[in-house]
């Protein structure tokens, strides 16, 4: 979503999957910050699951459920969609 978006703003998007690096291609305004600080708080579990040989983190149930409200923010901070 966020690679269609910087694309249909006419921002060729960057060939990786770090949402950090894919955010910081956008103009800057503070929701832009926001969602760039969210990006970075929830690399944090993309990394350690995704990759065989490294130990998983294993977070409780109320950490998945703030990720998963934070990360729900991000399409409404770019402006994808709206509140």
């Amino acid at each position: 979503m966020i690679k269609a978006k910087l694309a249909d703003m006419g921002i060729p998007p960057s060939k990786t999957h770090d949402l950090v690096l894919l955010l910081e291609a956008f103009p800057d305004s503070p929701e832009i910050q926001r969602a760039i600080e969210i990006a970075s708080e929830l690399g944090a579990y993309a990394v350690d699951v995704r990759y065989p040989g490294v130990k998983a983190v294993r977070i409780s149930e109320e950490e998945a459920e703030i990720a998963y409200e934070s990360a729900i923010e991000i399409p409404y901070l770019i402006g994808l969609y709206q509140r």
